[in-house]
């Protein structure tokens, strides 16, 4: 419960306290002020019926404000506390009056506080009855019940019960007025008045108001099985039946119409036809629904086990290791990744066990800390990564996302587990960072080595062509012919050897950034036939023909002119290198404004259509065997391709295997660069 006054939450109950505890007080007070004839003809009803005692009237004044106060919400610590008192004073009162009436002392002042009024026919007035007495005392003590700090449902039914039985008393009582006294006071009358047994009918309904629940007789009308709603029709059908013949047969006797015995056959002749007619139609008509409602369930627990089967074989298909526990860390529910990670045949097998039955005592201790805390706090413990043991024995790693499971009433009962085995992730990343170190050092060692290449390589080198030339003069005048067949081997080797090193040191600085770029204005065309004119030599060697071609004019543009020179020379030595027979073509030419294109075309060997994929990649060659024809370690493109992207230009290829190549390389140019 969520306060002590026990109301409930319904809005119904609170409108039911305080509407009975209002009819309390006009009853009540009615009966204090019956020492006046107008208020002693309201207190009793009738002439014939006896009224209400003043003590007894005062009581359920008291606790008609007590209602009403319960009424209108949960009332403050003062207040509760004077209700209690006020209840506990009437308890103590009504105590008294139950011993006086046994040992005939008067123990409460009654006679003073309430004189006798004089005998009204044959009905002792103005005393409460021990019946009466021993009902105030048993309200007293169910609403004390109510007051409890922590009330338990135990003490609820208590009420409840408590409600039930003064509730009912009420109703028997004035039935007894309504049917002619057949439950005799003393061999004479009802031990209550006629308005007692009203106050105590209010009264009782308001105890089960304050206990928050109906009575457990209305409990089993309202349930919703065949039962119920038989009584829920037939039970009242037979007191209505009861009452009436019970009524009709009372007032023709009173009148003298006809005979008791004749008159009770023929009531109970007609309403014994009626009743069974009734109750035969109604039954047909309750057991239709019945039927229905059975099929309905039926069919709802089919789907529920059809849904339940689906959702069991999803759960045991998962390759994850999912889970359910209680409170105490059991396995409630467990699938076959469960099963087969602990060595056992079915999951069935787990249920009820710990991980203390399933893993070593070291991780299943940590596991059941982690759980412990979680289902403290309440908070899901997500992606967590935690050791693992599989049934050989060998340790690996999970992870492991467990979720809090609460009640109705938000309390944690358990939990809800997803694991999975990410012993081979684990691996997979530390061989990643292994080989990361390891790729570390080995950048670190070719940094030193290119560092150191251009001192202790490049500098004994120069010292070895520069000195090679001056051993040459020297010899020449004396072994011409030496001179003359080896001395150009040296100075090749060595050139060849300067290139590679002067290669390297270009990717280097383009790899790790330290290349810079210099624009500057220059001059296309110019270049172009510069550079034409340098290798027509180089060509003519070789029997080609080189030609330039420029369909454009001037051609100035801003770059970076080592780039743009390097790139070219580094396409055309290659269109050289490569090609016995026919011609090398050079063509500038503009078709896709604002940008330039520079075709070199040769009648070479031709490149492979598999290996262009691997063209510009640094050290790579289509030969790579040491018997290789053609001289080079493969990073003249690869350096030409990275110069070009750093200058926003492009390159591409197109080449057909012994017939010849082109390369096309595209130079980006603003609108006004270009000069026909």
């Amino acid at each position: 419960m969520k306060n002590n006054s026990l109301i409930g939450n319904k809005p119904t109950y609170y409108l039911t306290i305080q509407v009975m505890g209002g009819i309390l007080i006009i009853l009540g007070s009615m009966a204090v002020l019956s020492f006046m004839d107008f208020f002693l003809i309201m207190a009793r009803i009738k002439e014939d019926y006896i009224p209400m005692a003043p003590d007894t009237g005062l009581i359920f004044v008291l606790y008609g404000i007590v209602l009403l106060i319960e009424g209108a919400g949960k009332p403050k610590p003062k207040t509760r506390t004077a209700l209690i008192w006020i209840t506990g004073m009437v308890s103590i009162y009504t105590t008294l009056k139950l011993i006086q009436s046994f040992l005939k002392i008067d123990l409460t002042l009654e006679n003073l506080l309430f004189p006798a009024r004089e005998m009204l026919n044959q009905f002792p007035i103005h005393r409460m009855s021990p019946i009466t007495g021993g009902l105030f005392l048993l309200i007293g003590i169910a609403y004390h019940f109510s007051q409890s700090k922590k009330p338990d449902q135990q003490k609820l039914r208590m009420v409840n019960m408590a409600g039930f039985i003064i509730g009912n008393a009420g109703v028997i009582g004035f039935l007894g007025y309504l049917f002619g006294t057949p439950f005799l006071y003393g061999g004479k009358i009802i031990p209550m008045a006629a308005t007692t047994c009203l106050c105590f009918s209010a009264l009782g309904l308001a105890l089960v108001g304050m206990a928050e629940q109906e009575s457990f007789i209305t409990k089993f009308f309202n349930r919703s099985t065949p039962r119920g709603r038989l009584m829920r029709v037939v039970l009242p059908l037979m007191v209505s039946a009861i009452l009436i013949q019970g009524l009709v047969q009372v007032k023709l006797i009173s009148i003298g119409i006809t005979d008791h015995a004749v008159l009770a056959a023929s009531l109970t002749l007609i309403f014994s036809i009626i009743t069974p007619v009734f109750i035969i139609r109604l039954s047909k008509s309750i057991y239709r629904d019945t039927e229905r409602i059975e099929k309905e369930r039926n069919d709802a627990q089919r789907q529920l086990l059809d849904e339940k089967l689906r959702l069991r074989t999803l759960i045991d298909s998962l390759p994850d290791r999912i889970f359910f526990k209680d409170r105490d860390g059991r396995f409630i529910v467990a699938n076959n990744g469960v099963a087969i990670h602990t060595g056992f045949l079915s999951p069935k097998e787990i249920i009820g066990k710990t991980d203390f039955n399933l893993y070593p005592k070291e991780l299943a201790q940590q596991y059941f800390q982690d759980e412990q805390t979680l289902m403290e706090i309440g908070i899901p413990l997500l992606n967590h990564e935690e050791p693992s043991c599989d049934q050989s024995g060998q340790i690996g790693w999970t992870e492991t996302n467990k979720i809090p499971i609460r009640n109705k009433s938000g309390k944690v009962v358990g939990l809800v587990g997803v694991s999975r085995d990410i012993t081979a992730s684990k691996k997979m990343v530390q061989d990643l960072m292994e080989a990361k170190v390891s790729a570390e050092q080995a950048n670190q060692l070719k940094d030193y080595f290119i560092a150191n290449l251009s001192h202790e390589i490049r500098t004994p080198l120069n010292a070895i062509i520069g000195f090679s030339e001056l051993l040459k003069e020297e010899i020449e005048e004396v072994l011409p012919g030496i001179a003359e067949k080896y001395f150009p081997i040296i100075a090749n080797s060595s050139q060849r050897l300067m290139r590679t090193i002067d290669l390297i040191l270009s990717l280097s600085r383009l790899q790790t950034g330290l290349f810079k770029i210099n624009p500057v204005l220059m001059d296309l065309d110019a270049i172009l036939n510069g550079l034409v004119q340098e290798f027509r030599l180089l060509a003519r060697s070789k029997s080609l023909e080189l030609t330039y071609e420029n369909t454009v004019g001037k051609v100035v543009f801003e770059s970076d002119e080592y780039c743009v020179v390097h790139s070219i020379s580094n396409v055309l030595d290659n269109a050289i290198k490569y090609t016995y027979q026919g011609y090398i073509s050079v063509k500038l030419y503009q078709d896709n404004p604002p940008s330039i294109k520079l075709d070199i075309q040769d009648t070479g060997i031709g490149i492979k259509e598999e290996y262009r994929q691997k063209l510009f990649e640094p050290f790579s060659q289509e030969d790579t065997s040491f018997t290789r024809k053609f001289e080079g370690i493969g990073l003249g493109l690869s350096i030409t391709k990275k110069m070009l992207d750093a200058i926003g230009a492009r390159i591409w290829v197109a080449s057909t295997k012994e017939i010849g190549t082109t390369f096309t390389l595209q130079f980006p140019l603003k609108p006004e660069a270009s000069d026909g």
